[in-house]
């Protein structure tokens, strides 16, 4: 109940109320993955990228963690571990079982489709 409290403090625009609700509940459980995303979320820089890795570190095959992780490398250019990435999230998961990995798989095919498209222009 009171990481749906975070998460509405923070989608009211109070970020430091909801990190310091979750930082309270992790004081109280520290092995749940969900609440170290949620402080990644909350967060920004190291303090942000030391919680997805350990929310990684605690259950690297859950989901919402690998979501996390595969959007972390993407968007911070790390390309090289992104795809070191979506190969775990390939072998701990079916990809088509998991509409995180399919989701980005699409946008990845779209991505890569349109600087083809581009380089047979030029």
């Amino acid at each position: 109940m009171q990481l749906v409290r975070s998460k509405l403090l923070y989608s009211l625009g109070r970020k430091d109320e909801a990190r310091t609700e979750v930082m309270h509940l992790l004081r109280n459980d520290p092995m749940d993955e969900d609440l170290w995303v949620h402080l990644h979320l909350f967060t920004s820089g190291e303090e942000s990228t030391k919680a997805l890795f350990k929310a990684y570190d605690i259950n690297p095959s859950s989901a919402l963690v690998l979501n996390c992780l595969l959007t972390h490398y993407l968007s911070s250019g790390q390309i090289a571990q992104f795809f070191q990435a979506l190969q775990m999230a390939k072998k701990y998961t079916t990809v088509f079982q998991n509409p995180h990995v399919l989701s980005l798989l699409h946008c990845i095919n779209g991505l890569i489709g349109s600087s083809e498209k581009a380089s047979l222009n030029e």
